[in-house]
């Protein structure tokens, strides 16, 4: 069960690389037929179910792609993007001590989602530098393990792009990969 669950994120993840934004793009997809919707196959939280899914010719075609975890965490920038887990789960002696000598007393980790303001975020100079690199594809999370998502959520209230940055970030990335590089792919990763 404990094996399942660890591959659900994957399971998401996964399907939505394949699916991207562009589902509901008809001319899209009359140009490309790899950016057709993704079938309506259920898959399961098994290695097996997973093997037995095609994937589409551009991503197994592609050499290199850009996955990107961005968000609330990027505030300590300290311990990566589980900072949270390593901080209150895990209780790791090395983030406990940042906390200790960086942070009041008794500071929760929401409070630095208003300090994720994004405000040095420059879309399209990522998409340039992502498309001169080589990248044929980028993956961003849209939500991380912490819940923040970086888009607006009426799923995820006072806990999204909405606090902080006050913007929808995958929107604008989004436009940014349509505007400046067509040919790079742009798919989201959602964790659970």
């Amino acid at each position: 069960m404990a094996r399942a669950l660890l591959l659900l994120p994957l399971c998401l993840g996964l399907l939505y690389l394949r699916c991207g934004f562009s589902d509901s793009d008809p001319q899209a997809a009359a140009e490309d037929p790899d950016n057709l919707p993704a079938p309506s196959i259920r898959y399961e939280p098994t290695w097996d179910s997973l093997d037995s899914r095609p994937l589409p010719s551009w991503y197994d075609d592609a050499k290199f792609g850009i996955f990107v975890h961005w968000g609330v965490y990027s505030v300590p920038a300290f311990s990566g993007e589980w900072f949270w887990y390593n901080w209150k789960v895990k209780q790791d002696p090395d983030v406990l001590r940042f906390m200790e000598t960086q942070y009041p007393p008794g500071w929760a980790y929401q409070a630095f989602a208003p300090l994720f303001t994004a405000r040095f975020f420059d879309p399209a100079a990522w998409v340039e530098l992502f498309e001169a690199a080589g990248a044929r594809y980028i993956v961003t999370t849209a939500k991380h393990h912490d819940g923040y998502t970086l888009y607006p959520s009426a799923h995820s209230a006072n806990w999204n792009s909405d606090v902080g940055p006050g913007r929808d970030l995958l929107a604008e990335l989004q436009a940014a990969v349509r505007a400046g590089a067509p040919n790079l792919r742009f798919g989201l990763y959602h964790s659970l």
